[in-house]
Order: C-alpha cells, then structure tokens, then sequence
C-alpha cells in the first residue's frame, strides 16, 4: 500500500546554477502528479570523493545531500521497488525558469498523524461580519530605504481614519522580536 504525506526526507542532486537554500519553492514532478514544493533544510551534502556527510546547509551545482521537504497537497509514495525506475524518483523545477534544478529520490514519509484541523468558534467570516469589513492584505515590497514603511504607515494611518481595522507588521519591527534570530543573509531572508 502506497503511504500519502507532505512531508518527506529524500536524497537530491542539485543542477541549479544557483544554490539550493532552504525556504526556496519550487514544482515538484513525482510519477504523474505536480506539486508545489518548499525545502525547509538540508541535514547534510555528501563529499562526492569520500562519501562522507559533510554539515553544510547549502547544495551548489552538482552537489548531492539529504533534505526535507514539504509540498503543498499530500503526494502518494509507494515503498521503493529498487529499481532503475523507482516511483518515488522526482524532478524540481525553477518555477521562474521552468528548468529541471534537482533530481532525486523520496525514501521517508514524515507524515503527520496527529494533525487534525481545528474548527474555531471565531472565523474569517465571523470577524468580517464583526468588523463591518472584508478581510485584506496589501503587502509592500521594494528596495532597502526605498519608502515601504513610510507608505505602509501612511496608509495604515488613513484606514484607521476611515475606521477600517487594521494591522501592521514592518520587517525591521518583527526583527526585534519573533524574528530576531534572523540576519540580512540569503538563507535567513528566505
């Protein structure tokens, strides 16, 4: 019997010309069905000479490791036949570039058994009746020092006057508390 999950341990080869860095989405082919897949670590990279794990958190091109991985609808794996054509064999590809950037093989469910949807007495439709209002998310992206926050809290400022509820959440704010453990680099902004 075939086993359904979304979250997976696999073997990758990585033939991006980019670095695999965890956070990154991208398609994931697996038999016939299409996923969305995120990459959320790498618990190691494999010394292609000595075959000896090495800690590294990043795959360059051509480097092969282990990683996780989440998709976005569960996927059916079948336990590995061992053959030339394993079902759990998978392509990811650059959803930008639509080039295949890694290939590899699905050895591990990670399912999660004790997940179960919790039904809320409060939700999205009983706040929007509440608050007379429809639920919305404007996101303002640009550059460093380009004017974000200074929009954001403009346009904050003239919703609260309209009486809409709301709420802001600027980047460098979250940085002094839920994400204070996060640098500028690329991992860490992924």
């Amino acid at each position: 019997m075939p086993g359904i999950a979304s979250q997976f341990e696999a073997d990758i080869i990585w033939m991006g010309k980019q670095p695999l860095i965890p956070g990154q989405q991208y398609q994931i082919i697996l038999s016939d069905k299409e996923a969305i897949a995120t990459i959320t670590g790498i618990e190691y990279h494999t010394n292609i000479n000595t075959d000896v794990p090495l800690a590294e958190h990043v795959l360059n091109a051509n480097e092969t490791g282990r990683v996780n991985l989440y998709t976005n609808e569960p996927l059916m794996l079948w336990h590995s036949s061992n053959s030339k054509r394993d079902p759990n064999n998978f392509l990811l590809i650059d959803k930008q570039t639509h080039e295949t950037v890694g290939t590899g093989i699905i050895f591990a469910l990670r399912p999660a058994k004790n997940l179960k949807w919790q039904t809320l007495s409060v939700n999205k439709t009983k706040r929007s009746i509440q608050k007379r209002q429809a639920p919305k998310c404007i996101w303002v992206t640009g550059l460093s020092g380009s004017g974000k926050s200074t929009i954001a809290n403009l346009l904050e400022k003239r919703l609260y006057q309209s009486n809409k509820h709301t709420y802001l959440l600027d980047g460098d704010n979250i940085r002094h508390g839920l994400c204070r453990d996060l640098d500028f680099t690329d991992a860490d902004r992924i």
